[in-house]
């Protein structure tokens, strides 16, 4: 029937477009602003493209277009599949290769958790390299956590310590700027992990503590 086919047609553009956007949106370069743009939002709901093609092809059953909907049923669980090993293949743990861990952490000047307790989970931490802001309530920490973290960058006195850097490693390059204006300091060092590129890091810290 004519009908029949029509609605089989229509069916399989509407599930042609899911198909095509769940297994090749992220393929699509930024290039051209609008499709760039379309395929970015197709890339973060490519799971649920895939999913929603499934359940369409359900309806080309009655349609008697049973074969139509079994080849959909096989490439979206295909592309599923695809997407499952791309995102365990990119989870693993990350102790397991970290080349280096950094914490940030916003002391904030008026925290009501007790410094010893912040100490201990800093302690605690296993970080490389600790970066502490708003940190005049740590700064007596320095000098406790010196076996762990024997280099200190920023925090002149505990009346002038927007920033503290701890580090387990020796740091190279330091560069402090103190411009005039809005911005009060900018932080800038590099560290060599053994057996790993450089890492370079650099922070602004703002005259305006929410900034």
């Amino acid at each position: 029937m004519i009908w029949r086919e029509r609605a089989v047609g229509a069916i399989l553009t509407v599930l042609a477009v899911l198909l095509g956007l769940g297994l090749f949106s992220h393929l699509v370069p930024n290039e051209n602003q609008f499709l760039g743009t379309l395929s970015r939002i197709a890339d973060s709901m490519r799971p649920w493209l895939l999913i929603l093609a499934i359940l369409l092809s359900l309806a080309l059953l009655p349609l008697r277009a049973w074969r139509s909907a079994a080849i959909t049923c096989l490439v979206a669980l295909t592309g599923l599949g695809s997407i499952a090993w791309d995102y365990r293949s990119r989870s693993v743990p990350w102790a397991e290769q970290a080349d280096l861990r950094v914490l940030w952490f916003n002391v904030l000047n008026d925290n009501e958790i007790a410094p010893d307790r912040i100490e201990t989970e800093l302690r605690n931490s296993g970080a490389e390299i600790i970066v502490l802001t708003e940190a005049m309530p740590a700064y007596e920490m320095k000098d406790r956590l010196a076996d762990l973290y024997p280099h200190v960058i920023g925090c002149r006195s505990q009346t002038s310590c927007p920033m503290m850097i701890l580090s387990r490693l020796e740091p190279e390059a330091v560069e402090e700027e103190r411009p005039t204006g809005p911005t009060r300091s900018l932080f800038g060092f590099t560290v060599s992990p053994e057996g790993h590129p450089p890492w370079t890091s650099s922070r602004r810290i703002s005259s305006n503590p929410g900034t």
